[in-house]
């Protein structure tokens, strides 16, 4: 006779008479109905919420200004970042810092200008940004 490796005592509860497993099934398809019909309910009202269109999040394709913004020399910008970028990155029109540049002068919903206290933030925000292959 081969040995048992690994012993089941039979006063656990392992051995399950037909009445007792279907008990138990029936209590476990309970337990995830019950558990189904507060998720579904509650995921469709949190699904309901003011989503942010992606248009919101990343900048527009747009390459116009804003009408309502003054006209900014390129220079007092760049000027105003010199000390967050060397100033020939700007020199290259795909770079990611010259990408940033143009989008804080033309299509920055902020319209932030060259004194703007919150100016560097946004500036390295968009570098990364565009850095990361956005457009």
């Amino acid at each position: 006779a081969t040995p048992n490796l690994l012993p089941i005592p039979e006063d656990r509860g392992y051995n399950l008479d037909r009445r007792e497993k279907r008990t138990r099934f029936v209590r476990s398809v309970a337990v995830l109905i019950s558990m189904l019909a507060v998720t579904i309910p509650l995921s469709v009202f949190l699904g309901t919420t003011k989503k942010v269109p992606p248009e919101a999040i990343s900048p527009p394709n747009e390459s116009t200004p804003s009408p309502t913004r003054a006209p900014i020399a390129r220079e007092e910008f760049e000027s105003a970042l010199s000390s967050a970028t060397d100033q020939s990155t700007f020199a290259i029109p795909t770079s990611s810092q010259s990408l940033a540049l143009d989008w804080l002068m033309k299509k920055d919903p902020e319209e932030l200008g060259p004194s703007s206290e919150n100016l560097f933030q946004r500036y390295i925000l968009m570098v990364m940004f565009f850095a990361a292959g956005g457009s």
